[in-house]
């Protein structure tokens, strides 16, 4: 007997069926065009993800723009994934759950998905991580500026979709998809309108040296902020990002601390996967600093000195000048 689907997942499966039919229509024209499958497994779960390798080397040698990189499959989609997965941000290392330190099968990170606001998910490329939050019960909103990634996305997503349900698994969250550039505020504001509030804003590969600077995601993470400020509900950003042809984390956390909106923090070696903690390849001159690194943005504290000048100035506009 097929397990009996809760209510509310009810419209999301049929959506999602109806997304795996055209899905797999258009997998037979130009959407798998040169795609091969690779498994991944994270988070105790298992995935057979469409991604296109050649692309990565083309995007290496600059034969194609890093914009049109979305159909790799990006290491630091797997570290985000994981880290995600096992809330690797909570607590101080030693102060963890038995389930962060020692992955499980997903039930207990599922528990933990299942009660957060949505995830808003920028340059999702293939599509793993939101494959992989979904699976965990999460409410994702899935954005790229590349149509071929949202539609591989897409695939990837529904194949997932069908094989938990191939093995009589409940739980699974829901993902829409938007199409979203860096540095376009007006989407991202309307994004934040229409599908937020979010608990959590992630992304992974997203820098690239001088040809993908931080400035147009910092830009997008600042006009979401401003519209998720109106809503009164802040969110937690989580980048994972490799030092590849410059030192992108140092680069990316000056920038995010210039824009006075966020503090800034990384998080500790040990609580990525162990195949993470390693240092830069020498190649790149950055062989003392980490290879990988996951940053937060948290909403920096108000300025005290700052309030109180804005109160004084307040005051000074309210009150009539003496006759």
């Amino acid at each position: 007997m097929a397990p009996q689907v809760p209510s509310a997942q009810a419209h999301e499966i049929r959506r999602i069926a109806h997304i795996s039919e055209e899905s797999r229509e258009a997998a037979s024209r130009e959407v798998c065009t040169g795609l091969e499958v690779e498994p991944v497994e994270v988070c105790g779960l298992s995935f057979r993800i469409l991604r296109r390798r050649s692309d990565f080397f083309a995007a290496v040698a600059g034969d194609l723009p890093v914009s049109s990189t979305g159909l790799v499959l990006w290491e630091c989609a797997i570290l985000l994934a994981e880290y995600l997965g096992y809330a690797g941000w909570t607590g101080g290392y030693e102060d963890r759950n038995w389930w962060q330190l020692h992955p499980p099968a997903a039930v207990v990170p599922a528990r933990f998905w299942r009660r957060q606001r949505a995830v808003l998910e920028l340059g999702g490329g293939a599509g793993l991580v939101c494959a992989a939050l979904t699976s965990l019960g999460a409410q994702v909103v899935y954005t790229d500026g590349d149509p071929a990634a949202l539609r591989t996305a897409e695939l990837n997503l529904a194949n997932a979709w069908a094989q938990r349900r191939k093995r009589g698994k409940e739980g699974w969250g829901s993902c829409t998809f938007r199409r979203l550039s860096f540095g376009d505020e007006e989407a991202a504001r309307k994004i934040v309108e229409e599908l937020g509030p979010f608990g959590h804003v992630v992304g992974s590969d997203l820098l690239y040296g001088d040809r993908a600077p931080p400035e147009p995601l910092l830009d997008t993470l600042a006009a979401l902020a401003r519209a998720q400020d109106a809503l009164g509900e802040p969110f937690l950003v989580t980048i994972a990002i490799k030092n590849r042809c410059c030192d992108e984390v140092e680069v990316f956390a000056g920038a995010a601390r210039q824009r006075g909106l966020w503090a800034v923090s990384r998080a500790e070696p040990a609580a990525l996967p162990e195949s993470f903690q390693v240092q830069a390849d020498e190649f790149y001159g950055r062989q003392a600093k980490p290879g990988y690194c996951v940053v937060h943005l948290r909403p920096a504290e108000p300025d005290p000195s700052r309030s109180a000048k804005r109160a004084r100035v307040s005051e000074a506009v309210a009150s009539p000048a003496p006759a």
